[in-house]
């Protein structure tokens, strides 16, 4: 393959190439264990919400990957707090309890949830 039979425009990529040698690296989940990772996501999690709680239990015993924050605004531009966040792949979860079944508060979790996904976060909602 060679650029001479293809519509490709190398100065397109130029500017995105460049913004990666400003890039850093950090590690994600700070220097806590996973143990103290478990006992501040559950410090932070709704304290009304059993299904909150069972969500994170459920990563836990299965060895699955912790989120990074609970109750964390990812984006100042929407007025939305996901009940857990990851910030490696900007991924937001919804654990929606029962409220969450009233018509105006699905349109409204609906709008919002959008909003995120059209700044580039991944949602993921869960019903209890």
């Amino acid at each position: 393959m060679n650029y001479g039979n293809q519509n490709l425009d190398r100065n397109l990529i130029k500017d995105f190439l460049f913004d990666l040698t400003c890039a850093e690296t950090r590690k994600m989940s700070g220097d806590r264990t996973r143990e103290e990772r478990l006992m501040a996501l559950f410090e932070s999690a709704d304290p009304r919400s059993a299904t909150e709680r069972a969500f994170i239990r459920h990563l836990h015993h299965n060895g699955h990957t912790l989120p990074d924050r609970a109750q964390h605004r990812p984006s100042e531009q929407v007025y939305a707090q996901p009940d857990f966040y990851y910030e490696r792949g900007r991924v937001c979860v919804f654990i929606d309890g029962p409220s969450h079944g009233a018509p105006e508060i699905q349109a409204n979790d609906a709008e919002v949830r959008e909003e995120l996904e059209e700044r580039g976060f991944k949602v993921i909602a869960i019903r209890h």
